[in-house]
């Protein structure tokens, strides 16, 4: 398994990446800063097989991640986009569905919620 985070706070990526681990100590976890640098990192593993899992950070430096999942979709309609943010709009809520973006979760990420999503997840991939 293996999973890509998109996130321009290194803190913010640690604990993802902590808190998914707990659920797959053995997944391959792939840090990415910003949207260009997920984006470059989703083409490379494409080349092996895709990323099982992706978080985005909605707001980032070059390509925000709204960009990036929409960039990714374009390489595989069947990634399984998580967005991460500290506040989601409506508008920007609706926007990243109609892009693609199968789940949400609040900043801070608390291990219940991050729960949540690992256990839809599962249940959407038939895990």
């Amino acid at each position: 398994m293996k999973i890509l985070i998109i996130e321009d706070s290194g803190l913010a990526r640690k604990m993802v990446r902590s808190m998914c681990r707990r659920h797959f100590p053995d997944a391959k976890y792939v840090p990415a800063k910003d949207g260009l640098e997920g984006l470059t990192a989703y083409k490379a593993a494409l080349e092996e097989a895709p990323f099982d899992l992706v978080f985005v950070d909605q707001l980032m430096p070059n390509m925000d991640g709204l960009e990036a999942g929409q960039e990714i979709l374009k390489l595989n309609p069947s990634a399984y986009l998580v967005m991460v943010t500290a506040n989601i709009q409506a508008s920007t809520k609706k926007e990243a569905e109609g892009i693609g973006f199968r789940q949400f979760v609040n900043k801070p990420i608390s291990e219940e919620g991050m729960d949540q999503i690992l256990a839809q997840w599962s249940k959407d991939m038939d895990i």
